[in-house]
């Protein structure tokens, strides 16, 4: 395969990377923060983020303004295979094995954070991986009364996976994460007051 070929893949494979993150960062701030923009991707894939949240972050724009900031840590992942058959062949046989990896990745920076790793696969919409022993029992309660969402088993260890685009049925994201963001957080122009 030519140089060129191989460069033109990687930037390929690079771009919907980025544009999983951009995605997420969308969907987690219109649940958050009731309009989308104040999480974005982080650049460089997460490898810059003074907020320690992963592939998404805070705008610094609406950081110095003293927006909330939510004790998540996102990782994102689009990869051909998951979430489709392979998905299911992980649960039994743990192949593809990186998934296992991305767990194990994913819990050893998150740093108390709650974790949330982001799948994507070929042709399928983003969803969203919990292991339960991340969730406490709210959480996990509010997961589980989705319309879709996957429980599974994968070497005695439960987990669940909901459609990102969910998230926003979970409930009131301050309910979620037990702490009042509305406090924390100045009037964002256009967002909508959660409280009366």
């Amino acid at each position: 395969m030519a140089s060129k070929d191989r460069s033109k893949i990687g930037r390929n494979n690079r771009n919907k990377g980025n544009m999983l993150e951009r995605i997420t960062a969308d969907t987690l701030s219109e649940w958050i923060y009731g309009r989308t923009k104040v999480l974005r991707r982080t650049p460089l894939s997460g490898g810059w983020s003074g907020s320690k949240m992963g592939d998404v972050t805070v705008d610094p724009e609406f950081q110095r303004k003293g927006v909330f900031v939510p004790s998540i840590y996102v990782e994102c992942r689009n990869y051909r295979g998951i979430l489709q058959h392979n998905f299911f062949f992980w649960v039994c046989y743990a192949k593809p094995k990186e998934l296992s990896l991305w767990i194990k990745e994913v819990e050893a920076k998150c740093d108390g954070r709650l974790p949330m790793l982001v799948l994507k696969g070929k042709s399928t919409k983003p969803w969203v991986l919990f292991m339960n022993r991340w969730l406490d029992s709210r959480q996990y309660v509010a997961l589980t009364k989705l319309d879709s969402y996957i429980m599974f088993v994968q070497h005695r260890h439960l987990g669940i996976v909901v459609p990102l685009k969910s998230m926003g049925s979970v409930g009131r994201a301050e309910w979620f994460f037990g702490e009042k963001i509305s406090a924390h957080t100045p009037h964002i122009k256009g967002a909508r007051r959660s409280d009366p």
